[in-house]
């Protein structure tokens, strides 16, 4: 899995680029939370992780402006801030996750396995081969209404 890690504290940084890249992930790293939405804007990403506090774009911020671009990139919010309503906050925002530091690398590893899992099965619901294209959501919604597919 690839995943984008927004993290200003440099010490923490490598210690978590670290662990997932021995869970077999690739890690790209970002201290600051203005380069880490360019990246995922950019380069997109399978997971990213992200503090709250960060230097020039504040993870909310990021968290916020990733939903409204559309990029559908799971986030694990991993920040200091541990108040019920940072938490909140940072759901309500679009993370799918949140963890509060200090914290045990085994949990974070298990977090991010979970994400990947659910990531998996979201897929995309336009599948295109070719000229040929298959919209999984209206395929759904059909089957649910009783229509039937009418030949060409």
């Amino acid at each position: 899995m690839r995943i984008v890690l927004i993290e200003d504290n440099q010490m923490l940084a490598r210690a978590v680029e670290q662990a997932l890249r021995e869970q077999g992930h690739s890690v790209d790293w970002l201290a600051d939370g203005q380069d880490g939405l360019d990246f995922l804007t950019h380069d997109g990403a399978d997971l990213a992780i992200v503090d709250m506090n960060l230097p020039r774009l504040g993870g909310l911020d990021v968290i916020r402006r990733t939903i409204a671009m559309d990029l559908d990139i799971p986030v694990l919010v991993l920040t200091a801030r541990d108040g019920l309503d940072d938490r909140v906050a940072g759901l309500d925002a679009g993370a799918d996750d949140y963890m509060t530091k200090p914290f045990e690398m085994a949990e974070l590893c298990a977090r991010v396995r979970a994400l990947g899992r659910r990531r998996g099965k979201r897929g995309q619901m336009v599948e295109t081969i070719g000229g040929l294209s298959f919209d999984r959501a209206g395929a759904a919604s059909a089957g649910r209404r009783g229509d039937r597919a009418v030949p060409p």
